[in-house]
């Protein structure tokens, strides 16, 4: 049994207790997705060697590629903490990463809070400015679908709310 076997277990855990989500399974790819407002966003464990749990989001997928999109995202990393976007083929993906050895309910939470607010946030304002799509078009004005830790609320003042 490797050390991502004997971790997943405690990271399911703390996704179930935090977001109530008794029945919580991972994708066919072994991410968690959950969702805040339009954002989208997957939690997921890697590194053998190095266990990490990377929290991520594609805040913006089929976007043409330009300086201007480049230049957007370097001005949104000047203005966020404990998180980066960059672009990857056609997409703007908001990531961070944690230990997975050390990880506790508070620092989960965190990250959760963390990149879901961002996503949420430069989703829709990069698409307004160089097109392509987030991944709730509804947004957060609008019933969600049932999607694993669907939240239309704002999270509890603590972000540490698993």
């Amino acid at each position: 049994m490797g050390r991502l076997d004997r971790i997943r277990p405690y990271l399911e855990k703390l996704l179930r207790e935090g977001f109530n989500i008794p029945d919580l399974a991972p994708d066919p790819e072994g991410d968690y997705p959950l969702r805040y407002r339009s954002a989208g966003y997957y939690v997921r464990l890697m590194n053998e060697l190095s266990p990490t749990v990377q929290v991520f989001s594609v805040a913006l997928r089929d976007a043409k590629r330009s300086a201007k999109l480049f230049t957007a995202v370097n001005d949104i990393n000047a203005h966020i903490a404990y998180a980066r976007a960059y672009v990857v083929d056609r997409q703007v993906v908001v990531a961070t990463e944690l230990v997975a050895d050390t990880l506790d309910a508070e620092e989960l939470g965190n990250a959760c809070t963390i990149i879901g607010r961002i996503a949420d946030k430069i989703g829709p304002e990069l698409q307004a400015q160089f097109g392509g799509h987030v991944l709730f078009e509804d947004g957060p004005d609008q019933p969600v679908d049932g999607t694993a830790g669907s939240n239309t609320d704002e999270p509890k003042p603590n972000a540490g709310y698993l």
